[in-house]
């Protein structure tokens, strides 16, 4: 059976995961997995290919200050996180993301122009790339990547793209 994973948060703040089997109706109304992201707000949700793996980008709260998140979707309550980075005070709060399976890499998009990467085995920012300029107060707002993931585009909330 072909067996697709879907996630959604809303007002309060858990991600919900489903296993879409068409075939079971059960499967469809109930989430296999509920985690509480301990944030105010969660903005983005990627799942890492091959992994049991997800991503939130999300804002900060007063019972947690991560803004990219990494969790285990098998793991239960507050074992499923697993690393998280602070990257809002250094390079702007978290506005898209974009995982790269092939490389191991997570790009987040922040409010100040830049993409940080970031690499999913040491959960660490490995390189930052100025996108859009500070003056103009342009964030990356959208990332895509190619089929072959060889190339990164990145779009600012003004529409222009990079």
């Amino acid at each position: 059976m072909n067996y697709r994973k879907a996630a959604m948060t809303n007002v309060d703040n858990f991600v919900r995961l489903w296993s879409l089997n068409m075939n079971d109706q059960i499967s469809i109304q109930t989430p296999f997995s509920v985690i509480d992201t301990y944030s105010s707000e969660v903005t983005q949700i990627v799942f890492m290919q091959g992994t049991g793996l997800i991503i939130t980008s999300q804002v900060e709260s007063t019972r947690f200050k991560g803004n990219l998140c990494f969790w285990d979707v098998l793991l239960p309550g507050r074992a499923a996180l697993i690393a998280s980075l602070e990257l809002k005070e250094q390079f702007g709060t978290v506005l898209s993301l974009a995982y790269s399976p092939s490389f191991s890499k997570v790009f987040a998009g922040t409010s100040r122009g830049l993409t940080c990467v970031v690499d999913t085995k040491m959960f660490s920012v490995i390189s930052v790339v100025p996108c859009f300029t500070k003056k103009n107060h342009e964030g990356v707002q959208s990332l895509a990547i190619d089929a072959q993931q060889m190339f990164i585009v990145a779009g600012s909330t003004s529409g222009n793209l990079f």
